[in-house]
């Protein structure tokens, strides 16, 4: 039975909806107050709703935020999450829920991921079954649920959906549509991923040098390049007013990351060689390598082993494959080679040799700020499930019964999906409840009833070496306050001086004066917080502080006013 093109793409992505909600089971049925553990869950929500707030009541100082007061432009300690604040708005206008907002931004991006991947294995297979395959790798693999709280760098759709307008742009006779789908794609990316978008703006190229002098064997015509410089411009001048303030701070604070940062958030080759967790016993590898996300499973090797063997022994001499296995396996092996970092390294202990991002890193503007990245995996996963699904369709479709040929086919993509479920240290996914609306702490609900431009410190900064900032940041889209704490990306120096002072000097009169400084108004001190807190700072020490006065008690929640 044949379906219309409609049908079909609804099918696909009810397929790959139902999909999501069994692969990240059971945080798919808790969306409204359940999310990934880790503080940068709370960042990007807390990010996302302060964009919907400032669209709210002042768009043009969206980047000075409310964290590290007295600090301006501290949007741009991070990634700014503007393009994605945009999807969530209605959902938070509607419901009052950013973790809900949150949440189903996460689930869509599972399901477009498999969905545009699909879409541009079908472009070159017509092969439903083939497409889906493709789809459940890339939509549904290691990388992820490794990142599965981080807005900017799940949203993997975007690459197969770039590459299918470029071949409908450099080939098709209606270049006017797909360049202005093309150019609104980048832009969209631009607002929604600025780690994205720097790939994309090497990725892009690398297609277009060798499409045009390896495929095609002859430079594009002078109408096609008119175009691609109209577009760029058009690109550049949208995205700059939300790229400028990065620009800023890097001129103001001279911040870059350094080498070293970098190779330590970047894979080595054992990293690479260790493609299932299973594997990290014979490397003697920690059980979680958090720094290396491409675990692509002995399925996946399986299956691209299989299509490396089967292109060079039967499907070199076909044209289209050539020219795609050429393409793809270029763009494969630069992201693999960029994906070290500035050094390419064997393993931890190897000095290694300068990698090619060492380019990117000195004389591009914006790289130098990159750290992580192993996140190029994703477009090389891309190029591999390209490579794998090309030759499985020429190689699957010589069988003639329909039933065998199926069975094949759904026996892979069981292979491939019962591999992700249990694959460890990613299964199951850690979570954890939100509290949201009126059931925030109680403090919280009464600072959103106090002055608009009060300061607020709250104590204390850490707790067992997780950045407690963070969830005052969340609980902060409740009332706004200006807060001195903070968590990002970046840090001011002289904030983490301040934080790290210990604690039993936190009220000492040179502090107190610094709080002073900052223009604190209130310090909040959560003294069910840690033990060591209580130890080094007792409730006595805050009620006996000539410079405090205490004005408010919430259970273990102690609001004291600056005199």
């Amino acid at each position: 039975m044949k379906f219309s093109p409609l049908k079909r793409n609804i099918g696909v992505v009810v397929f790959f909806v139902l999909l999501t909600v069994i692969m990240t089971y059971p945080w798919s049925t808790q969306l409204s107050s359940t999310v990934k553990t880790g503080g940068d869950t709370y960042f990007n929500i807390w990010t996302i709703t302060w964009d919907v707030h400032m669209f709210q009541e002042n768009p043009q100082d969206i980047f000075d935020a409310n964290i590290f007061h007295p600090r301006e432009n501290t949007l741009a300690y991070s990634e700014h999450l503007i393009g994605t604040a945009l999807i969530a708005w209605p959902i938070i206008t509607l419901t009052g829920n950013p973790v809900l907002a949150y949440n189903l931004i996460i689930f869509a991006f599972f399901v477009l991921g498999a969905y545009c991947m699909y879409l541009l294995l079908y472009y070159f297979t017509k092969n439903i079954h083939i497409s889906l395959l493709g789809g459940i790798i890339y939509g549904f693999n290691a990388y992820m649920f490794l990142h599965f709280n981080l807005l900017h760098i799940t949203a993997v759709f975007f690459f197969p959906l770039m590459f299918l307008l470029l071949h409908k742009l450099v080939t098709s006779q209606k270049k006017i549509k797909y360049f202005s789908l093309f150019t609104l794609i980048c832009i969209a990316l631009g607002y929604m991923s600025g780690y994205f978008f720097l790939m994309m703006s090497i990725i892009v190229p690398v297609f277009l040098i060798v499409y045009f002098t390896v495929i095609k064997k002859k430079l594009p015509d002078k109408k096609l390049i008119i175009k691609f410089g109209i577009s760029l411009f058009i690109i550049v001048a949208v995205v700059m007013p939300v790229y400028y303030p990065y620009l800023t701070l890097r001129d103001e604070t001279g911040y870059d990351r350094s080498y070293a940062m970098v190779n330590h958030y970047s894979p080595t080759v054992i990293d690479y060689l260790t493609f299932s967790p299973l594997l990290m016993g014979l490397f003697e590898l920690p059980k979680i390598i958090f720094k290396t996300y491409i675990y692509s499973g002995f399925t996946l090797m399986f299956l691209l082993i299989f299509s490396i063997i089967m292109f060079f022994k039967k499907y070199y001499k076909q044209q289209r494959i050539l020219n795609n296995f050429i393409l793809y396996a270029t763009i494969g092996i630069i992201c693999f080679l960029l994906s070290f970092g500035v050094v390419i390294r064997f393993s931890e202990s190897d000095a290694g040799i300068i990698g090619p991002f060492m380019l990117l890193f000195e004389f591009i503007p914006g790289f130098s700020s990159l750290r992580a990245m192993g996140r190029f995996s994703i477009v090389i996963l891309m190029s591999m499930t390209v490579i794998i699904s090309m030759v499985l369709h020429q190689y699957l479709s010589k069988i003639k019964k329909k039933s065998l040929y199926l069975g094949i086919v759904s026996l892979l993509a069981s292979l491939i999906v019962l591999e992700y479920l249990i694959i460890p240290p990613l299964k199951p996914i850690g979570l954890e409840s939100v509290r949201t609306g009126s059931n925030i702490p109680e403090v919280y609900q009464w600072l959103a009833e106090e002055e608009d431009d009060i300061v607020v410190l709250e104590l204390p900064f850490w707790i067992d070496a997780e950045n407690q900032s963070v969830k005052y940041m969340y609980y902060s889209t409740y009332h706004w306050k200006k807060l001195i704490n903070g968590y990002s990306g970046y840090y001011p120096p002289e904030y983490m001086e301040f934080t790290l002072k210990p604690l039993k000097d936190m009220l000492n009169d040179d502090t107190i004066k610094e709080i002073k400084e900052r223009g604190a108004n209130y310090i909040i001190m959560h003294t069910n917080a840690s033990a060591e807190f209580i130890q080094e700072l007792q409730e006595s020490d805050f009620e006996s502080n000539e410079h405090l006065l205490l004005v408010e008690k919430f259970g273990y929640d102690h609001v004291y006013q600056l005199r």
